[in-house]
């Protein structure tokens, strides 16, 4: 993964751990440990499909220039 999308999930995640240290599931507490388990699976996903997840998100940007691109080099041809 590039550098953008690495910055965005660690960010992410660093969050998303922080909320589940703390939130109450059941009514008991969620403890580091099982966040931490919960985070490897997470990464694991995020590792197979983290450059689609960002892809996803930055698509509209991506598209519109991609497509801009085409239109300008078929100009050009």
């Amino acid at each position: 993964m590039n550098l953008l999308s690495e910055i965005l999930l660690s960010s992410i995640v660093r969050k998303w751990l922080l909320c589940n240290s703390y939130r109450r599931v059941n009514h008991r507490r969620v403890s580091i440990w099982q966040s931490w388990k919960i985070f490897t699976r997470f990464k694991r996903e995020v590792n197979v499909c983290g450059s689609i997840w960002i892809s996803h998100h930055l698509r509209p940007l991506q598209l519109s220039t991609f497509s801009n691109a085409l239109t300008s080099s078929k100009g050009n041809s």
